[in-house]
């Protein structure tokens, strides 16, 4: 019996995680109320104003007024928000400032279900040795009936939670990591992610440098800039592949 709970538990556990429609429908809720520009900076909407947050990013960012986005105002919008990060006001973003830039400005970039383990067949069972074999030889649970035939279900049940297993680490992998659902570029972690030399400190030249190839990327015709329309496309096509 007390297996059966065991295995009862653990599809139960691997359905709700096979099945995303709860927490699709809650990461399209949080997409809707927050954009996240190229270069990490989170804009949420306010209750005095009806304009969309990509909006109020691209309208800042746009010095102009043109309505249209070109490298050297990208440039110096993430100039802008590279001083709002360097707290300290010293030659790099340390480790500290990306701890605060995860934990009190983006506090979105953590995924409760990113550290969640799934089982994966040939773990240990833990405690209490239920049997041989991988997730805890579930094959023993069939009972040994007339010639073998609790062996042969045992067998069968087992296949059938490595298949679920299997599918849920297909689907979890494929779930946007960090901030990837709210902005404009697949990057989970914008602004760590421009530490080119990887020694945990960002450069103001590393900075612009990540800025300037995200633009290169945004501006998909290459004609030295791109519009509001041009960038939401992005956002819907990879919303699409999704």
């Amino acid at each position: 019996m007390r297996q059966r709970i065991i295995v009862i538990a653990l599809l139960g556990g691997l359905s709700s995680l096979g099945n995303p429609q709860a927490a699709s429908a809650k990461n399209a809720s949080q997409a809707q109320a927050m954009f996240v520009s190229p270069m990490g900076e989170p804009f949420r909407p306010s209750p005095d104003s009806t304009e969309r947050p990509f909006m109020m990013w691209f309208t800042a960012a746009d010095l102009d007024h043109n309505g249209r986005l070109n490298s050297a105002e990208f440039g110096a919008d993430a100039l802008r928000f590279y001083k709002v990060l360097n707290v300290d006001g010293d030659e790099e973003i340390g480790p500290a400032e990306i701890t605060r830039y995860e934990e009190e400005i983006v506090p979105e970039i953590r995924d409760p279900l990113r550290g969640r383990s799934i089982p994966r067949p040939g773990m240990p069972a833990g405690k209490g040795k239920m049997g041989g074999g991988g997730l805890g030889g579930m094959g023993s649970m069939g009972g040994g009936g007339a010639g073998g035939m609790g062996s042969m279900r045992g067998m069968g049940a087992r296949g059938d939670i490595a298949d679920k297993i299997a599918k849920a680490q297909k689907m979890a992998a494929n779930r946007p990591q960090g901030l990837e659902l709210y902005g404009l570029l697949p990057i989970p972690q914008p602004v760590a992610s421009a530490d080119t030399n990887f020694n945990r400190g960002i450069t103001e030249a590393e900075f612009l440098k990540a800025a300037q190839q995200r633009f290169q990327y945004l501006d998909q015709d290459q004609d030295g800039g791109f519009v509001a329309e041009e960038a939401l496309q992005i956002i819907k096509a990879r919303r699409r592949r999704r």
